[in-house]
């Protein structure tokens, strides 16, 4: 059997089939979202980077933030908000502490926390 696990593109194309949507918003057009690593690519194993569950189906906004470390998001899927940047700025691009993740399954959980405690605050 091949082992596909380097191949590009792979795991935009599993987490575009498993989620469908934005993972915060719902927006469904395909060729916007991004899938993002909660846990980065360059910190994690092969086993993490191919782990769906270390993943998050994103807008392109929410995308740069989270993976730049301006936002984060609690277990329980509440956003966290980094004070390096300005209210007003948040509110330009509306994004605020209202926004959550649709679900978090339970396997998603200790890489959020990773996320938040290693990623969150550095941007």
């Amino acid at each position: 059997m091949e082992d596909n696990t380097d191949r590009p593109g792979l795991f935009s194309e599993t987490i575009n089939t498993l989620l469908k949507t934005c993972s915060v918003t719902g927006f469904t057009k395909e060729s916007i979202l991004i899938a993002s690593h909660i846990k980065p690519w360059k910190l994690s194993d092969n086993r993490d980077r191919i782990n769906p569950h270390n993943s998050l189906l994103l807008v392109p906004t929410l995308d740069k933030l989270f993976d730049t470390g301006h936002i984060s998001f609690e277990p329980s899927g509440k956003i966290r908000l980094s004070d390096n940047i300005n209210q007003p700025d948040w509110d330009r691009i509306g994004v605020h502490t209202g926004l959550k993740l649709k679900e978090v399954p339970q396997e998603t959980r200790a890489f959020l926390e990773y996320h938040g405690e290693y990623v969150f605050g550095l941007g």
